[in-house]
């Protein structure tokens, strides 16, 4: 159902991803990391899958991993690479595990979602709580996502129920 929806320009990875369009280009040409369709003027367009890989290239090479290694890695490898990656500093507070929190998203509870996120936000006030552990659990959201273990909809809520949660708290302050 996702794959084949959207179609984005080379512009759009860029803009995604943080990689300049002439460096995906020759990521594309080196290594053969995407396979763009072209229009009838040759012009590239990708679909969601490759906005995925490319999002995904991106984390591991900010991440500090060479290119030409990335570029070995098939879709598992690379998948279980972000996956790993992501993983590290999931067990760095015994007051907040964002697996379980994610899990709730997974099943669209959102009880069980917003209430360790007020419980940081109270504990920690808001800005510490969005710092610490909010903007980490939105990147993992992204991240399994990117990877194919959340779907776009399950992403999406934990996006907008932060999104309000951040909200009413902002009110409230």
């Amino acid at each position: 159902m996702e794959d084949g929806l959207n179609v984005f320009s080379i512009k759009d990875l860029e803009n995604f991803s943080g990689i300049k369009a002439h460096t995906i280009r020759i990521w594309e040409k080196r290594y053969n990391i995407l396979e763009p369709d072209r229009t009838d003027s040759n012009i590239r367009t990708y679909n969601e899958s490759e906005l995925k890989k490319i999002l995904n290239v991106s984390f591991l090479n900010r991440s500090g991993l060479k290119i030409s290694k990335i570029a070995s890695l098939n879709e598992d490898e690379l998948t279980h690479k972000v996956m790993t990656i992501s993983s590290k500093n999931d067990d760095r507070s015994k007051d907040f595990q964002p697996g379980k929190v994610l899990a709730s998203a997974i099943r669209f509870n959102e009880t069980q979602f917003r209430e360790p996120i007020l419980s940081l936000i109270e504990h920690h006030g808001l800005e510490h709580a969005y710092c610490r552990y909010i903007s980490p659990l939105l990147e993992k959201a992204r991240i399994l996502w990117q990877t194919g273990s959340l779907s776009r909809a399950q992403e999406q809520f934990v996006r907008n129920t932060v999104k309000h949660i951040i909200i009413a708290e902002d009110i409230l302050i």
